[in-house]
C-alpha cells in the first residue's frame, strides 16, 4: 500500500474509532463503586494515556542504512563510447578491414566504398576550378586591354558573369564534399583513387557488427556497415516509484556482484504517464565493472544522519491533511513527513529522535482525547 493510502486508511479507522469511544462507553459496577478514582490515570500514564482504554508506548527506532525502496536500473552507454559506421550517399563495398569482435582504434580504417554521387562532387569540384582558372586570366587580360581602351566592357560583363558560375558551381560541389566529412581539398585524392573512400570507427573500441558484403550497394538509409563500442564512464537510469528523499542514498545492485554506491545526478521534472514511475540517473565515483545495458536495479537508502526514525504503522494518522503522531513527551499531535512504508513499520522524518516513544495507535490515541481524526 502506498503512503497516501495507509493514511486514508488510518484517518477512516479514526473516525471509526472515536466514534466507537464516544457512543459505547458505560461505566462498570466495580468503576461506579471505586467513585472518581477509576477515572484517574493509570499509575505512571503520562499524556493521552487512560485507564478506560490504554494506548500503549512505543520507542522510535534509528533508521540506520534501511533501504526505501529497489527500482529497475538499466547501465547506460555514454555518447562518445558508441560509435556507427555509415556511408553518406549509395555506396558499393569495396573492401572490409576488420572483423566482428575485433578492437579498433578511433579512425581506424573499417570498410572502403565507391560512392557515384561523391565522384561526381569530387569531378564538378575540379571542373570548376579549371574553368575559374581560365576565367579569372581572362579577366586580367580583359583589364589590362581596358587601361589602353582596346577592352570593351560588354566582354569584361562576360568574363565576370562566366567566374561567377564556376565558383557557385565550385560551391555546390564543395558542400556535397563536406556532408560526406571532406573537405574541398579531398575532391583530387578522391579522383585519384579513382573514387574510393575509405570509412573509419570514429570511436575506440570492439567491432561489434558487421553488415557489408563485398560488392552489394548500399542505400544510406539502411542499417549502418558496422557499429562499433568502446569502454567510458557509464550512468545508471533508474525508475522509482516516489521521489527519492534529499540526502538518500543509492546502490547499483547486479546479480551477485558487491553493491556499487552511486549518487544522483539529475531526476525528469514529471513522472511518466504511461506508468506513474520517476527517471532519475545517477554516476559511480568509480568506473563501472558493467556491460553497457546491464540490467540490474538501484537500492535508495536514508542516510543515519537524516534524522528519520522507523515507527510503527499504525503510529501514523491524519488530521487536517498532514500526517501524524502522538508523542508522549508532549502528550499532542506531532506533524511528520512520511518517507515509505514497509510492512508494518513506516519510515518518517520530524521532531522525532531515537528512544523518543509515540502512540502505538495514534488514531486511538486521538478518539481517547475526544479529538477524532478529520
Amino acid at each position: 500500500m502506498g503512503v497516501s493510502g495507509l493514511l486514508l486508511a488510518l484517518a477512516g479507522c479514526g473516525l471509526v474509532i472515536a466514534g466507537c469511544g464516544q457512543g459505547t462507553a458505560t461505566a462498570t459496577p466495580a468503576a461506579e463503586g471505586k467513585g472518581a478514582e477509576a477515572a484517574a490515570p493509570a499509575a505512571g500514564g503520562e499524556g493521552l494515556s487512560r485507564a478506560s482504554a490504554p494506548t500503549p508506548w512505543v520507542k522510535a527506532r534509528a533508521a540506520g542504512e534501511q533501504a526505501l525502496l529497489e527500482a529497475p536500473a538499466v547501465v547506460l552507454a555514454p555518447p562518445e563510447a558508441a560509435g556507427a559506421v555509415s556511408a553518406p550517399f549509395a555506396a558499393r563495398v569495396m573492401r572490409i578491414h576488420v572483423q566482428p569482435g575485433q578492437e579498433i582504434a578511433q579512425g581506424a580504417p573499417v570498410i572502403d566504398v565507391l560512392m557515384p554521387e561523391l565522384i561526381g562532387a569530387s569531378g564538378a569540384y575540379a571542373a570548376a576550378g579549371t574553368r575559374l582558372a581560365a576565367y579569372r586570366r581572362r579577366k586580367a587580360q580583359l583589364d589590362g586591354l581596358r587601361a589602353d581602351g582596346l577592352a570593351k566592357l560588354s566582354e569584361i560583363g562576360e568574363v565576370e558573369a562566366q567566374i561567377a558560375d564556376a565558383e557557385a558551381s565550385q560551391q555546390i560541389a564543395a558542400a556535397t564534399l563536406r556532408s560526406a566529412g571532406m573537405g574541398p581539398g579531398s575532391a583530387g585524392q578522391v579522383l585519384a583513387s579513382g573514387g574510393k573512400v575509405t570509412l573509419r570507427s570514429p570511436v575506440s573500441g570492439v567491432v561489434t557488427e558487421l553488415r557489408a558484403t563485398l560488392g552489394e550497394m548500399r542505400d544510406p538509409s539502411g542499417e549502418p556497415l558496422a557499429r562499433v563500442v568502446g569502454a567510458g564512464a557509464a550512468r545508471v537510469e533508474a525508475r522509482v516509484a516516489t521521489r527519492p528523499p534529499e540526502g538518500a542514498r543509492y546502490d547499483l545492485v547486479i546479480g551477485a556482484a558487491s553493491p556499487v554506491p552511486l549518487k544522483k545526478v539529475a531526476q525528469a521534472p514529471a513522472v511518466d504517464a504511461r506508468d506513474g514511475t520517476l527517471k532519475i540517473w545517477l554516476e559511480a565515483d568509480v568506473a563501472l565493472n558493467a556491460p553497457h545495458g546491464a540490467l540490474g536495479k538501484v537500492r535508495v537508502r536514508v542516510a543515519s544522519e537524516s534524522g528519520a526514525v522507523v515507527v510503527p504503522a499504525a503510529a501514523l494518522a491524519l488530521q487536517d491533511g498532514h500526517a501524524i503522531v502522538v508523542a508522549r513527551k508532549t502528550g499532542q499531535p506531532l506533524p511528520v513527513t512520511v518517507l515509505t512504508t514497509a510492512g508494518a513499520d513506516a519510515l518518517i522524518q520530524g521532531e522525532l529522535t531515537e528512544g523518543d516513544e509515540v502512540a502505538a495507535e495514534a488514531a486511538r490515541a486521538l478518539a481517547q482525547d475526544g479529538e477524532g481524526v478529520p
